[in-house]
């Protein structure tokens, strides 16, 4: 039969008739096939249930819902629980082990009504592998930032025409009969993880939580949240209100003045959460909540896809013991000349720069500059300068301690293997092209020092390249200065 198995609701694919009064468990099977292992990882169950049921693969038991202990006929369900046609995921990564990869595999689901007398009954799975997730580092802003909360986190949601209880954000609030799924919640954009089908035209916000852990104080100050939405939300820290954006006032129902939003399909807005530092502990968990709100019933869409981070894009004092990596004053390939922007892709491992000069690190002009390569033609005729340096680690190790001492005026953006790790000063664009530019830097003798060592999956094993454009302001500007080296933090 067709899945979506079932009587009472009307909306069963395959109606079990007989069922009510005669038995309360159904049993399914199902052949699949996988390649690869990668699609195994991305491969994940979804099942609408009513009221529980027990998952296996080839076998193995994968998952269980609403069914505390046991199976087949022995099986104890916790509650009656009604579908709604909301679908809860579930991963395979349990039973990664357990893929047949040149053989059909088989999942097998039991489905189990808490009593012979209910009147209703519901076991509709289907098995989909999710859309890869965008990881890149250039996708987020801050650009150097850690997980705290990944982009394969599983949060608790809730969504229905009746809200939760008032204290649905509080540290305490049980949520344990709530549906989980993975982050990029909503419907109709095409782009969602965990679809929230039943959303459109019944209700206009859901609710979200999920616990986190921070392990140092001095991190409370880095907390904050990566986020694309659509249309508005307001953000929960530990049961205390610490963000709301596109809502004038009031919570859950009583929320007005929605503004629309559309979420873009990539980047994240970034929201610092350095003002909940009062209310977070190292101690236990945390509590991050989230209301999502659609500014009216009738919307086609709706997104919510939340990552809690650290903020690593922040300048540190220099470390007191530290060795050089890339030497203070190290000889680098650069281009410092009017139409001189080397090709698209110079800042990748593999791009040729035998053409380009060498100078010493601290490229730039003007009395207060302390340039070491004088860049004496630069005023009035160009303003982005570019700069390449490899080097080696031996052992990836050292990269979780390596870090950047740079000193700029006024923007620089830095690329690590060809992937852009950090920009100062410039919101948008890159060489010629780049452009907000966000203030001007007061040119000094000391260096800003920003660790890395949140991108040492970046790092290679052996030969490793760092590149580097410099901008003024603007091309009359009095002075510039670009200036790099690389180092490893001592303990």
């Amino acid at each position: 039969g067709a899945a979506g198995f079932g009587f009472g609701d009307l909306d069963d694919k395959t109606t079990l008739s007989d069922m009510q009064g005669k038995y309360s468990s159904v049993y399914l099977r199902k052949e699949f096939d996988v390649k690869t292992s990668q699609d195994a990882e991305n491969l994940i169950l979804a099942v609408a249930y009513d009221d529980g049921f027990v998952a296996y693969l080839n076998g193995v038991e994968m998952a269980r819902a609403n069914v505390t202990k046991g199976s087949g006929p022995d099986a104890v369900v916790a509650f009656s629980r009604e579908a709604q046609e909301e679908y809860q995921t579930f991963s395979f990564r349990n039973v990664r082990d357990s893929f047949r990869f040149d053989a059909p595999n088989v999942l097998a689901i039991e489905g189990h009504n808490r009593s012979l007398s209910s009147d209703d009954f519901t076991v509709d799975p289907f098995i989909a592998m999710l859309p890869p997730k965008q990881s890149e580092p250039e996708k987020l802003f801050p650009l150097l930032f850690e997980y705290v909360t990944g982009l394969h986190h599983e949060w608790y949601y809730y969504g229905s025409k009746q809200d939760p209880a008032e204290q649905w954000m509080n540290e305490d609030y049980d949520v344990s009969k709530w549906a989980k799924g993975r982050i990029g919640f909503g419907f109709g954009d095409g782009d969602d993880v965990t679809g929230l089908k039943n959303m459109e035209n019944n209700f206009a916000r859901a609710y979200f939580r999920t616990e986190f852990h921070i392990e140092k104080e001095d991190d409370f100050a880095s907390l904050g949240l990566a986020v694309r939405y659509d249309d508005a939300f307001i953000a929960y820290v530990n049961g205390r209100e610490v963000l709301r954006v596109g809502i004038d006032f009031g919570r859950g129902a009583g929320a007005k003045g929605i503004a629309g939003h559309e979420a873009d399909k990539e980047k994240y807005d970034f929201f610092s959460l350095s003002h909940a530092r009062n209310f977070l502990s190292t101690d236990g968990p945390n509590v991050i909540a989230i209301e999502g709100h659609n500014d009216n019933l009738e919307s086609s869409d709706f997104t919510l896809d939340p990552i809690v981070l650290l903020n690593r894009d922040q300048s540190q004092p220099m470390p007191e013991r530290y060795t050089e990596l890339i030497p203070k004053n190290a000889e680098w390939r650069y281009i410092a000349k009017k139409d001189g922007a080397p090709a698209e892709g110079w800042e990748k491992p593999e791009f040729k720069t035998s053409g380009w000069d060498k100078g010493e690190s601290g490229f730039g002009y003007g009395e207060e500059a302390g340039a070491r390569t004088e860049l004496n033609d630069m005023k009035d005729n160009y303003r982005v300068v570019y700069m390449r340096k490899t080097f080696d680690v031996d052992g990836l190790k050292l990269a979780s301690k390596a870090g950047l001492a740079i000193r700029s005026d006024d923007a620089f953006i830095a690329y690590l293997n060809g992937k852009e790790i950090l920009r100062r000063n410039v919101e948008t664009g890159r060489g010629e092209k780049a452009e907000k530019f966000t203030g001007k830097e007061k040119i000094s003798k000391d260096f800003d020092y920003f660790p890395l060592g949140s991108l040492h999956d970046a790092f290679v094993d052996g030969e490793n390249v760092i590149a580097i454009e410099g901008h003024n302001k603007d091309v009359t500007s009095s002075d510039f200065i670009i200036d790099a080296f690389l180092i490893v933090k001592e303990e």
